[in-house]
């Protein structure tokens, strides 16, 4: 049996992770981290094999080089101003971002400001 992967999830907008344990169940156990802050993750990212980063928390270099197996950290987001990247790059890490993520929240935004102008 091949062995799984260690996906933890640093910080989340909801604990359901239904759409991650869809894309992940079969190859990887996802572990919530419930961190607020970059220190809350001692003792939990050392042997992960990948980080899902939403929103809350940094990931620095005092993170990064305690990260014995990671070969990717996944910004639940856009931008990626919370990761030191191009440290995690030098380790070895990718890092990756979801450029498209809220764009349906934004245009109907955009819409509703624009119809609130015609009144």
């Amino acid at each position: 049996m091949t062995q799984r992967f260690k996906v933890i999830v640093t910080d989340f907008l909801n604990d359901d992770f239904i759409l991650e344990k869809e894309i992940l169940d079969d190859i990887a156990d996802i572990i919530p981290a419930v961190a607020l802050k970059e220190e809350d993750l001692v003792g939990i990212v050392e042997d992960a094999d990948a980080l899902i980063v939403y929103h809350s928390i940094s990931i620095r270099e005092k993170t990064l080089t305690r990260l014995k197996n990671c070969r990717i950290i996944s910004r639940g987001g856009v931008g990626c101003d919370n990761i030191d990247w191009e440290f995690a790059r030098g380790m070895g890490i990718d890092v990756t971002n979801i450029p498209d993520y809220g764009t349906e929240e934004v245009a109907d935004s955009a819409i509703g400001m624009l119809l609130t102008l015609t009144r």
